[in-house]
């Protein structure tokens, strides 16, 4: 006869599952399935980060689906040029990667602060291309309207985009 299992503390994963993995029976670290506790849980009885067993509150409490921003185009690998007071620079920026982070990759130096999107210090104007924004980014709506974006968190959406400093 095959020999016993050894006993497990009650929610203890079974032997050769990880907590991480979807439906091990685990309190922890990103857990996913049912009676989910700990960072990150994920699943019938939990959702969020630092999931604890309390009672869910705020406006997704009634478990509805969150609204998601519409994205009209997703980020593209894009050849951007910028018009700085030093004269025109042109540098690549990988997909899924902000202005920023590619311009200073290439050794592009442009003005900054937060790197966060709160201070507008990065705001430029949209000649040419578009470049998409997270919504909490600090432009309003009109200033978005009117062809503004930043850098630090700005990821472009067309394969040629050309800024000027605002």
């Amino acid at each position: 006869p095959p020999p016993e299992a050894p006993e497990r503390a009650a929610g203890e994963a079974p032997r050769g599952r990880i907590a991480d993995e979807p439906g091990a029976d685990a309190k922890g670290a990103n857990k996913t399935g049912a009676n989910a506790t700990g960072a990150n849980a994920t699943g019938a009885n939990g959702t969020g980060a630092n999931k604890t067993g309390a009672k869910k509150t705020g406006p997704n409490a009634t478990g509805a689906k969150p609204t998601v921003a519409k994205v009209t185009r997703m980020p593209v690998a894009a050849e951007v040029s910028v018009e700085l007071e030093a004269g025109p620079v042109r540098f690549h920026v990988p997909a899924g990667m902000t202005l920023l982070e590619a311009a200073e990759s290439a050794g592009v130096a442009l003005p900054h602060s937060c790197a966060v999107g709160g201070c507008g210090a990065c705001v430029c104007v949209v000649r040419a291309g578009s470049v998409h924004l997270p919504e909490d980014a600090c432009l309003t709506d009109a200033e978005r309207a009117a062809g503004l974006t930043l850098t630090c968190v700005g990821r472009p959406t067309a394969r040629r985009v050309h800024l000027e400093p605002a």
